[in-house]
């Protein structure tokens, strides 16, 4: 199951709202193993003696091992690393006014004419991911995110992005969209009069946090060579074999991702002396 983050972005950290669902495991890597502080057998074979009362002469937390497969032979788990949303938290939202197209009307003939045209602009929605330091780079899965904004007023007009990232993997993405009217811009026109559209938008910020949980979880399958409590061969649980040791199996990661995006799109009519005669919601596509 894939990492999935939805984030909605309204006019203020009030408004806006963020979440995060799903999960991803996998049997542990061996860059994974250093990040728990088990890379080196000897230290795993320490934790084991803290939990078990003595130092195994094998210890293996994955397929495939000697005797046939411990795993297979045993029915026991891997061993697994864990990672899932711990919390998501909007930290800072910020917008301003922009002006993103101009287009004048003029009406140079001796009669009232009616002009249908349309104004629009390209324009970037961009997504920065930064991670903390202790992230592991190695694993490679994708976290899917959905970024949504709403329209004029939170009805029409508005668009959701999706962006793909991956762990630990640090970045700029950006996908364009095309802001304006679909059908057009309706004006009539006295001889001599000349109007200006005004294509707007709220330019937006937003700064998102993901925390993570990274854990693992399975069996550790150890041997001893002189059979140890009537047994050669025992599977441990690594999470009870960690904490017996004092090495922590629960590890936060943190994300943090920048978006960057345009909202609230409507074009304004202005006369000649700049008052506004109209104004009409515009789309993003």
């Amino acid at each position: 199951m894939s990492i999935l983050l939805s984030v909605i972005a309204g006019m203020s950290a009030d408004h806006s709202s963020a979440s995060g669902s799903g999960q991803e495991i996998h049997i542990i890597t061996d860059k994974e193993r250093e990040s728990f502080g088990i890379g080196n057998d000897q230290v795993l074979k320490k934790a084991v003696e803290a939990y078990f009362g003595k130092s195994p002469d094998d210890v293996y937390l994955k397929s495939d091992t000697p005797w046939d497969d411990l795993y297979k032979t045993y029915n026991w788990s891997q061993v697994q690393t864990n990672y899932r949303v711990r919390d998501v938290q909007i930290l800072e939202i910020t917008s301003q006014p922009e002006i993103l197209a101009k287009k004048t009307f003029e009406n140079k003939s001796s009669k009232s004419v009616t002009y249908n045209a349309s104004i629009s602009d390209t324009r970037a929605n961009t997504l920065e991911t930064h991670w903390s330091q202790s992230t592991n780079k190695s694993v490679g899965f994708s976290i899917k995110a959905s970024f949504s904004v709403p329209g004029v007023f939170g009805f029409e007009g508005g668009s959701t992005f999706n962006f793909d990232s991956t762990w630990g993997e640090g970045g700029f993405q950006s996908t364009t969209t095309t802001v304006g009217t679909t059908t057009g811009i309706i004006v009539t026109l006295d001889p001599g009069e000349k109007v200006e559209a005004h294509l707007n938008a709220t330019r937006g910020h937003l700064k998102v946090r993901v925390n993570y949980d990274t854990y693992l979880t399975g069996i550790t399958a150890v041997n001893y060579a002189q059979t140890y409590k009537e047994h050669h061969f025992w599977g441990l649980p690594i999470d009870k074999v960690l904490k017996s040791s004092g090495i922590n199996n629960n590890q936060i990661v943190t994300q943090d991702l920048n978006f960057s995006y345009y909202s609230d799109a409507h074009v304004v009519v202005y006369d000649q002396k700049g008052r506004e005669k109209r104004t009409i919601n515009a789309s993003f596509n």
